[in-house]
């Protein structure tokens, strides 16, 4: 598996290089040498004789330096594995109130032509934003953990939201018709045409039902058509990779650069609601409430999307000095001659990796490790 992620990486790097060279991108084609070099065979280790915390052996594998690019295949699997830890955590232990239910809730929204994928996901986002405040789901929909995924077909992107829910009863229809609002009104905050080629005209949402083992006879069926699944099944789904190894090649030049220049991608995962205030009194070493409030962080807020008005209190929170900015890759690679980049970036690269290598030679002792490059260290 690390080897097929190193050669996707790497395939990954030469398609934004080519694209960055024709359209004459500098932090785009800086980025293609970051992950080139998390993808490279030096950069990803394996190892035996590793041991956790009861004393048993295993095996595995790693890399040294992470990009941290959404593009790294690299870094993309460490963040989904993160995912799936952070909402197992979440969901392992919670007590549910009478009449409530996991459930799998993903939302879709139409194709939008011409759009870019940045800008197909502000409007996914926005019909988001406004869907979370509605009555509705604040009536029923207590929490959860909240995921991206896009997938690229002949009119643009398949762009749609992932969530494992803490709610009620939830009719598909309804669920249906509130998206379907939501959705209308960011094409319109977009400037866009709404078109959805569904029979009533409504956009696609499905409900499926969470038990903690599913059903034998739904669990041979494709995950999509079950109506009931099991909680690690839907744990797994929602946590998943943003895309297939496949769609960054499916990608045109100019949006694999933007991709590639963003600042701060949008967060892809995050838990929401009750499950973020379980995850905040946990690490706060509090007893979790039973009783959650609806209102949370998260779900409240002085404008609900139906037009109604809801209290808020609190304070503004204080006023944090500034500090002065670190130099990062972006300003080196913008104010740099190629040369001096990949001269920085080597030395970086360098010293990141000797700082890994002593931590895990520090922290497993026993255990054997080498790279992909076949050396021993």
């Amino acid at each position: 598996m690390a080897r097929d992620r190193c050669e996707r990486g790497e395939r990954v790097a030469d398609l934004l290089a080519g694209a960055a060279v024709e359209l004459g991108s500098v932090l785009a084609r800086a980025q293609a040498d970051r992950i080139r070099v998390c993808a490279g065979n030096a950069n990803h280790w394996v190892a035996e004789d590793l041991h956790n915390s009861d004393g048993e052996c295993f095996n595995g594998n790693g890399t040294l330096y992470a990009c941290g690019c959404r593009l790294c295949q690299s870094c993309l699997g460490k963040r989904s594995s993160r995912s799936r830890r952070e909402l197992r955590a979440a969901v392992e232990g919670f007590k549910l109130l009478v009449g409530e239910n996991w459930r799998f809730v993903t939302l879709t929204a139409p194709p939008m032509p011409g759009l870019s994928l940045l800008a197909a996901r502000a409007v996914v986002d926005r019909a988001w934003q406004l869907f979370r405040r509605r009555d509705w789901w604040l009536s029923k929909i207590r929490g959860g953990g909240k995921s991206e995924e896009f997938t690229v077909v002949a009119h643009g992107y398949h762009y749609h939201i992932h969530a494992l829910v803490v709610s009620r009863w939830v009719e598909a229809v309804v669920l249906r018709q509130e998206w379907t609002v939501c959705l209308r009104q960011a094409f319109v905050d977009a400037g866009l045409a709404w078109e959805c080629r569904t029979r009533d005209g409504l956009a696609v949402a499905n409900v499926q039902l969470v038990t903690k083992r599913g059903s034998a006879k739904e669990n041979k069926k494709p995950f999509k058509e079950r109506r009931v699944v099991s909680t690690e099944a839907a744990i797994l789904e929602t946590a998943k990779y943003m895309t297939k190894n496949d769609s960054w090649s499916k990608l045109p030049p100019s949006h694999l650069v933007e991709v590639a220049e963003v600042p701060r991608w949008p967060r892809q995962f995050e838990l929401f609601g009750c499950l973020r205030e379980a995850r905040a009194a946990a690490a706060a070493g509090a007893p979790v409430e039973t009783e959650i409030a609806v209102e949370s962080d998260y779900l409240d807020t002085t404008e609900i999307s139906d037009g109604a008005e809801r209290e808020t209190s609190g304070c503004d929170p204080p006023s944090v000095g500034k500090t002065s900015r670190r130099e990062t890759w972006r300003d080196v690679a913008t104010t740099s001659t190629r040369e001096n980049w990949l001269i920085w970036l080597a030395g970086v690269v360098e010293r990141v990796q000797e700082q890994r290598r002593s931590a895990l030679r520090e922290k497993y002792p026993a255990a054997t490790f080498r790279d992909l490059a076949g050396q021993s260290w």
